[in-house]
C-alpha cells in the first residue's frame, strides 16, 4: 500500500498524544537514571534471565545503552511514522481505503513507540532498583507481558484493517 507524500493523511490528535507520550516516557527514564546515578553501586545488573532475575552485573555506565537504545527506537520509529510513504500488508488494499489502512498502519507504529518507550523505562526504573536492593527481579510476569502485549497490539490492528477494507 503505498501513498504519494501528499496524500498521506495528516497526524490525528491520538497519534500526537501517544507520541507525546513515547516521548514523555524517554524523558522519565532519563530523569530516573540521571536522579539515581549518585545512589548506584559501582556493579549494577546487566542482563536478566528468562524469570527476570539479573544472571550478569556490569559497570554502572551500562545502563546508558538503555536510555541509549529507547532514544534510538524512539527516533526510528518517528521517523517510520512521519515519513514512510508506504506500509507492506499481507492484503490487497482497495484504493477507497487505503487512507484508511495507511492510517492504521501508522497509528500501530506510533503505539509501538509507546511499548517501546514504556518498556525500557521499566527495565531502566527496575534496574535501578535491583541495584539499590529495593526489588530482585524484573518481575514474574515481565516476559510474558513483552511479549504478549505487542502480539495483542499487532492482533488489534489486524482486526482492524481487515474490517475497515
Amino acid at each position: 500500500m503505498k501513498l504519494k507524500v501528499e496524500e498521506r493523511p495528516p497526524y490525528s490528535g491520538l497519534e500526537y498524544a501517544l507520541e507525546a507520550t513515547a516521548l514523555s516516557l524517554v524523558g522519565l527514564q532519563l530523569y530516573v537514571l540521571f536522579t539515581s546515578l549518585p545512589e548506584l553501586p559501582d556493579q549494577v545488573p546487566v542482563h536478566f534471565g528468562a524469570g527476570g532475575e539479573p544472571d550478569r552485573f556490569g559497570p554502572t555506565e551500562a545502563l546508558w545503552l538503555l536510555p541509549g537504545i529507547s532514544v534510538a527506537l524512539f527516533l526510528l520509529l518517528a521517523a517510520v511514522a512521519r515519513y514512510s510513504k508506504s506500509y507492506n500488508v499481507p492484503w490487497r488494499v482497495p484504493e477507497e481505503s487505503r487512507t484508511r489502512q495507511f492510517r492504521l498502519a501508522r497509528t500501530l507504529v506510533v503505539a509501538m513507540q509507546v511499548y517501546a518507550a514504556a518498556l525500557f523505562t521499566y527495565i531502566t526504573w527496575q534496574t535501578v532498583r535491583i541495584a539499590l536492593g529495593e526489588a530482585g527481579g524484573l518481575g514474574g510476569g515481565f516476559v510474558a507481558a513483552a511479549v504478549l502485549i505487542p502480539l495483542g497490539m499487532i492482533a488489534i490492528y489486524v482486526t482492524l484493517a481487515r474490517q475497515n477494507l
